[in-house]
């Protein structure tokens, strides 16, 4: 398997689903799991899982990691970052 698709559950998640509905036998759908999710959203994942015979589970502990590392951000200055290179 050389595909994968990063799935959230949203509009474009699932758009980008369909378009490769006739090839999902050959691609790696993972979702990121934070454990805080709207029921909503696990009805949609449980679709998904049963249209992916590839699909993925991550689970992780968002809570405890941003409380080690700090909220996530896109531009951090390298002075104020926990990883000191």
């Amino acid at each position: 398997m050389d595909t994968a698709l990063a799935f959230s559950g949203g509009k474009d998640s699932w758009a980008c689903l369909w378009l490769n509905e006739y090839r999902l036998d050959k691609i790696l759908v993972i979702w990121v799991n934070t454990g805080k999710n709207y029921p909503e959203l696990l009805e949609q994942i449980k679709l998904a899982q049963s249209l992916c015979p590839n699909f993925v589970e991550v689970k992780t502990d968002r809570d405890s990691q941003n409380e080690k590392e700090g909220l996530p951000s896109d531009v951090v200055p390298i002075d104020l970052s926990l990883i000191h290179i």
